[in-house]
């Protein structure tokens, strides 16, 4: 008898930390869809476009985040040239990301506007 208690106490070390990490992993994917969270990846790209001389307006983020990110009437300006575009879609290869690369494994975009 006391063998199987042992290895009933063995099981429960192993699959404990893999629930916790499971339930961690798809609480942070469920935080990525609050509004909060997507005004705030907004304001990121946004002043790091600022940064770059970039004056850049988004509209609205929707999608799947982190997996597929759809941007709403999209206006970028620099001091020579104006781009508006109805829809930015795109998906990040996020193992690039990793190696700080920025790669698509999809790039798509809609209406665009160049003055």
């Amino acid at each position: 008898m006391k063998k199987s208690k042992n290895k009933h106490k063995k099981y429960h070390f192993i699959i404990w930390p893999i629930v916790t990490i499971f339930i961690a992993i798809l609480l942070f994917f469920a935080a990525l869809q609050t509004p909060q969270v997507k005004e705030r990846i907004k304001s990121t790209i946004i002043s790091y476009a600022k940064k770059n001389n970039i004056d850049l307006k988004i509209e609205k983020i929707t999608g799947t985040l982190p997996f597929e990110y759809n941007l709403k009437n999209v206006s970028l300006q620099t001091k020579d040239q104006k781009i508006d575009i109805q829809d930015v879609i795109f998906r990040l290869r996020l193992l690039s990301l990793i190696k700080k690369e920025l790669n698509f494994s999809l790039f798509y975009a809609n209406e665009i506007k160049i003055e």
